[in-house]
C-alpha cells in the first residue's frame, strides 16, 4: 500500500478530478481549503458557461442550416416547376425555345 503526505494526497485527488470525465457537477475535495474550492468552483462555473454558450452557438448555426436547406429546397421544386411550365410545347422547336431566352 503506499503512503503519501497530505499535499501529495490533495495533488493526486485534484489530478483525479481534473482528468475524470466532466458529468457537469462540481466535485468536493476533502480537505481542500476554502479559498482553494471557491476558486475551482469560479473556474467551473466558468467553463460550464463557454460550454452553454458554444452550444447554444452550434444549435443557432444548425438551425440556420436547416433554414437555408430548406429554402434552397423550395426554390428548386418552385424553379423546377416554372422550368417545366414554360418549357411546355416547345420541346419539338429549339429555335422557338432559344428565341424565348432572354439575355
Amino acid at each position: 500500500c503506499l503512503s503519501f503526505t497530505y499535499p501529495a494526497r490533495l495533488v493526486l485527488s485534484l489530478l483525479w478530478f481534473e482528468a475524470a470525465p466532466s458529468s457537469g457537477e462540481f466535485q468536493e475535495v476533502e480537505g481542500e481549503s476554502e479559498e482553494r474550492r471557491k476558486a475551482r468552483l469560479e473556474r467551473h462555473q466558468r467553463s460550464q458557461e463557454r460550454v452553454a454558450k458554444a452550444l447554444a452557438e452550434k444549435n443557432q448555426r444548425d438551425l440556420q442550416t436547416q433554414r437555408e436547406q430548406a429554402e434552397r429546397s423550395r426554390l428548386g421544386e418552385t424553379l423546377d416547376f416554372e422550368i417545366k411550365r414554360w418549357s411546355a410545347g416547345k420541346e419539338g422547336n429549339l429555335r422557338a425555345l432559344l428565341s424565348t431566352l432572354q439575355y
